[in-house]
């Protein structure tokens, strides 16, 4: 028992001069030291330093350098058997200066860094009568994000619901990187979301949810990264490509003013869509018809009228299609020409009544005048009907007249026809005669007039033409109108306008005249049609 207090003795006092040894010299001696940096950032996978120097005094011995991460041991370098002795076995990745015993370097290395380096480091170092210590730095373990996707579906089809989705990968930690998403004024929502992976790191995701719009086609989109660590952006880009059906369609007609007949016309159709127009189809609404009937000969977007007639004028629509759907757009076609299929006929077997219809487009002014021995003279009056492009002019006379002339004018061209009634004084060869049973005298009667109207020759022959006269002709023929006529002012080919009825399409094509005022029948029309009828006489007496 003696002895053991003995050797309890021995020892307590030794170990009181090793801690008052110790004490004395951390507290004399100001060699004693650590240097290191508070902070130092790594990427993930790259080489991470951590400078660090110590000191001590000349008269002791370095012997062994420690690092510590987290209050752990992290990497061990001796010159004896200190490191095998706690069972410290060194990171391959890890490294010490080679000279830390003769420089007093104690800067660690680490390659290849991994996310769990990240933490808190510290350094102790030992003498053969000492050692040192000092908290070190913390690292600080970042990853560089990388592999950014944007995903797109495959199909994007106007007015329906669409979400994009932007996505980076290796983001560490989970805060050091941002997505943007630009929409190009696309109006939707963005969502974020931060997901762990397998490695540690976190896939950073952004969402963009909108309705699709034909006007979004060939918008740009573009995902962005934002990260202190980054060389360069990152960034996905996508060009929209929206499936939509034709719209917009537009239908032009050339040449763009009148068109008459004989002349080529070409119709043209066009429409915005994609994918593009796959099919263009045409339609004609004759005009006075209700139904659309297919026209045969059309080349997709043309439809071309070598010659056009007045059997072509309508209403014309096409159709474009594609595989998203379809749209229409209709247009008018005006073939015009000059007066044409002139009837003269009495109202109701009265010589005192007749009737004189045209066909002409646009409609013609009608003006009725009466031939005889003293000459032309123009007949006022009359009941003026337009239905379509036919026009009908009813005069009703107080006395029956030799013959009367109907002409008819627009701005293609005149027509006339001369109606030889009967001769003055006699009975009327146009009238019908109603009778049961006819007597001699009354063939007698017809007869005598039959051959006095034969002998007549060309003067009171039936005249019909279509011709267009020359305006400087026809205003000087108007001052050589007989003594009898009231004189009328001579006009010059700057107030050649004539004022024309305007149409009514009756529906389904039936006729609906219309009385149109006698003032609407203009005081320069009449003169012309009178001065060119002077003229064409002229013309005929001097052959």
């Amino acid at each position: 028992m003696s002895y053991l207090c003995g050797l309890s003795k021995a020892v307590i006092t030794m170990l009181f001069y090793f801690l008052f040894s110790l004490f004395v010299n951390r507290i004399e001696s100001s060699d004693w030291g650590i240097k290191t940096l508070s902070s130092v950032y790594a990427l993930k996978d790259h080489t991470a330093y951590l400078d660090c120097e110590f000191s001590f005094p000349e008269d002791h011995s370095f012997t062994a350098a420690l690092w510590y991460k987290d209050r752990y041991y992290f990497f061990c370098r001796s010159q004896q058997y200190f490191c095998s002795y706690y069972g410290i076995v060194n990171d391959p990745r890890v490294s010490i200066s080679e000279d830390i015993s003769t420089r007093r370097n104690c800067t660690l290395t680490i390659n290849n860094v991994k996310l769990s380096d990240n933490g808190e480091y510290s350094f102790t170092f030992y003498t053969l009568r000492d050692r040192y210590r000092r908290p070190g730095p913390r690292l600080h373990v970042n990853a560089r994000p990388e592999n950014l996707t944007l995903s797109v579906p495959s199909v994007l089809q106007a007015g329906n619901q669409t979400t994009l989705t932007c996505s980076v990968h290796n983001v560490y930690p989970s805060e050091s990187a941002s997505l943007q998403f630009e929409s190009d004024g696309i109006e939707g929502t963005t969502t974020q979301q931060t997901q762990g992976s397998d490695d540690g790191t976190y896939v950073k995701t952004v969402t963009f949810t909108f309705t699709t719009q034909y006007f979004h086609n060939r918008k740009n989109l573009s995902c962005s990264v934002a990260h202190p660590n980054l060389t360069h952006t990152l960034q996905a880009n996508v060009t929209l490509d929206i499936k939509y059906g034709p719209r917009n369609v537009s239908v032009l007609v050339s040449p763009s003013g009148t068109i008459k007949e004989g002349d080529g016309v070409v119709l043209w159709c066009g429409a915005d869509s994609n994918p593009g127009v796959s099919r263009y189809s045409w339609y004609k609404q004759p005009a006075g018809s209700s139904s659309w009937v297919g026209v045969t000969g059309s080349e997709g977007a043309e439809l071309r009228i070598p010659f056009a007639s007045r059997a072509d004028s309508g209403h014309y629509r096409c159709i474009a299609e594609n595989g998203d759907g379809e749209a229409s757009r209709a247009t008018s076609l005006d073939v015009q020409y000059p007066p044409d299929t002139m009837q003269v006929s009495p109202c109701d077997n009265r010589s005192l009544c007749w009737v004189c219809e045209v066909e002409a487009n646009p409609v013609a002014n009608l003006t009725w005048l009466e031939d005889g021995a003293a000459g032309r003279r123009l007949m006022s009056g009359g009941e003026l009907l337009h239905n379509g492009t036919r026009t009908r002019l009813k005069i009703q006379m107080t006395q029956e007249k030799e013959a009367l002339i109907c002409a008819a004018v627009n701005s293609h061209g005149q027509k006339q026809e001369v109606k030889t009634i009967s001769k003055k004084g006699g009975m009327a060869l146009n009238t019908i005669i109603p009778t049961v049973a006819g007597t001699l005298a009354a063939f007698i009667t017809a007869v005598a007039g039959f051959c006095f109207v034969r002998g007549k020759g060309r003067e009171t022959g039936h005249r019909d033409s279509s011709t267009k006269a020359s305006p400087e002709v026809i205003y000087d023929v108007v001052q050589n109108l007989t003594e009898d006529q009231e004189p009328v002012a001579k006009v010059s080919i700057e107030e050649e306008e004539l004022v024309y009825a305007d149409l009514d399409l009756a529906p389904g094509g039936e006729r609906n005249w219309k009385p149109v005022p006698e003032s609407e029948l203009t005081e320069y029309s009449d003169i012309k049609t009178l001065a060119w009828l002077k003229a064409e006489d002229m013309a005929a007496s001097q052959e």
